[in-house]
């Protein structure tokens, strides 16, 4: 049963490597439309882009000003060019 679950976690780490890896850029590869802090949401509204590698498709949100990551961009275009494949 051991060997079972090693196995499967190898193919893991080797699927999500491959995932990340197959990125244009890293940032791209970050949570989409992170935003807050914990449990703490900020509440400004800042028209923003994400990129969501699932659908390979850049969305509009609104980022709320606190936390969040670098998957977020002031536009579309920006997004598209420096992640859509």
């Amino acid at each position: 049963m051991n060997q079972i679950k090693t196995v499967v976690s190898i193919f893991l780490i080797l699927v999500l490597g491959d995932l990340v890896a197959g990125l244009k850029d890293p940032v791209c590869g970050l949570v989409p439309a992170a935003n807050g802090i914990g449990l703490r949401v900020c509440y400004a509204l800042f028209p923003s882009f994400t990129y969501f590698s699932a659908t390979n498709t850049c969305f509009k949100f609104n980022y709320g000003g606190c936390g969040g990551n670098a998957n977020r961009f002031s536009t579309k275009e920006e997004c598209e060019a420096k992640c859509k494949e």
